[in-house]
């Protein structure tokens, strides 16, 4: 009796040990599975980052070249930047940087820096605005990733008289229809929003010849006042429906 127990005992638990290693070799392969799925997200991450940090390596080199020559131009399809290729640099070589300076209205602050940096399989586009003076030393720099829609600038306004001026403006489509249009006011704002003063022109205006390089716009405005400081920046609208601000500048009327 006490054999047939312990060897009915031992044949049920034959069942419960195959249950238990499939149950451990499950775990082990979930575990394995997700390890290899954390380093393959770690190994995207990584060349993320060195894909941006390559398009800053761009950036840099550019602001060199503009600030021994405030005319330099290289606009599409621009150069090429060898960071740590060990292979001659064309798109989506990794360890590379395009570089592109555009100054669609010439001698018209600001100048647009566009620049994709390549690591693997990924790469990131990076644009910046060197807003320069009447003497063309570099004032100020504004960054900003373009992640597949477009990018507004405000530019240095032109023929500004006692009681008129042209605003303008540039956008970088990246690929998507732009309208685009301008508010100003003499009353100070700190950042460019669709509710201040005074919207220019009317009808927006229509950004669809280029849709891979900045391209610029502007309107003329009148009625001002002489003698006044105004404030006024570019806004633009793509064809998803979101809208993206430019800097604030300011422009003065003569008396």
């Amino acid at each position: 009796m006490v054999k047939n127990q312990i060897s009915r005992e031992g044949i049920a638990t034959i069942p419960v040990l195959i249950a238990i290693t499939v149950f451990i070799f499950s775990v082990a392969t979930a575990i394995s599975s997700m390890s290899f799925n954390q380093n393959a997200v770690t190994i995207i991450s990584n060349d993320g980052a060195k894909a941006y940090r390559y398009a800053e390596a761009g950036v840099r080199d550019a602001l060199e070249k503009i600030t021994r020559v405030i005319t330099y131009n290289s606009a599409d399809p621009g150069y090429f930047l060898n960071i740590s290729a060990s292979v001659a640099c064309v798109a989506g070589v990794d360890g590379c940087a395009k570089v592109q300076v555009a100054n669609p209205i010439p001698l018209i602050s600001p100048k647009i820096i566009t620049v994709t940096g390549y690591s693997g399989s990924s790469r990131r586009k990076i644009q910046v605005d060197a807003v320069y003076n009447n003497i063309f030393d570099i004032t100020n720099v504004f960054w900003m990733e373009i992640k597949n829609f477009p990018t507004i600038s405000t530019a240095q306004a032109t023929s500004v008289a006692s009681t008129t001026a042209t605003l303008n403006g540039f956008t970088n489509p990246n690929g998507v229809a732009v309208s685009a249009w301008f508010r100003y006011s003499a009353t100070a704002i700190a950042r460019c929003s669709d509710t201040f003063g005074t919207k220019k022109p009317d009808t927006d205006i229509s950004v669809t010849t280029d849709l891979d390089n900045p391209s610029a716009f502007s309107t003329g405005i009148t009625g001002l006042t002489a003698s006044t400081t105004y404030y006024y920046c570019a806004i633009g609208q793509h064809s998803g429906g979101s809208k993206v601000y430019g800097q604030v500048f300011t422009f003065a009327t003569s008396s």
